[in-house]
């Protein structure tokens, strides 16, 4: 083990290179190369942040963006992996009642909520 270091650090890199592999799955991004050619970088670039799970912030603030990820989700595990459709549903009071559903339910939820907000007309309230 190297000076400064230590086996919990090790793990949590783990953990954050499982998230961002989930992230990548739940959000279609099947192939390193799409994901890298969306973020300006090489697909070995991605392929260590999965592993060894160094990253500069902007790759960070690059990722979140892409992925619609929250970035504490993405680094530290905390919160929903969802960053703009979770706090439009908190807005709305909708959140309360997810956090009692199962989360393959809430996940679709959150999708159909997703869907129906970006349709024509949406969120358009009368004088």
């Amino acid at each position: 083990m190297k000076h400064g270091t230590s086996h919990l650090r090790g793990t949590d890199i783990a953990a954050r290179g499982a998230r961002l592999s989930y992230a990548m799955r739940h959000r279609g991004f099947n192939k390193l190369s799409v994901l890298a050619y969306r973020l300006g970088v090489t697909e070995s670039a991605v392929s260590r942040w999965r592993v060894q799970g160094n990253m500069t912030i902007s790759n960070v603030i690059a990722l979140c963006d892409v992925l619609d990820v929250s970035a504490d989700w993405l680094l530290l595990g905390r919160g929903a992996m969802e960053c703009r459709m979770a706090s439009s549903v908190e807005e709305d009071g909708f959140q309360p009642w997810l956090q009692h559903l199962p989360p393959d339910v809430r996940k679709l939820m959150l999708e159909l909520k997703h869907h129906l907000a970006h349709q024509p007309g949406a969120r358009r309230k009368s004088a």
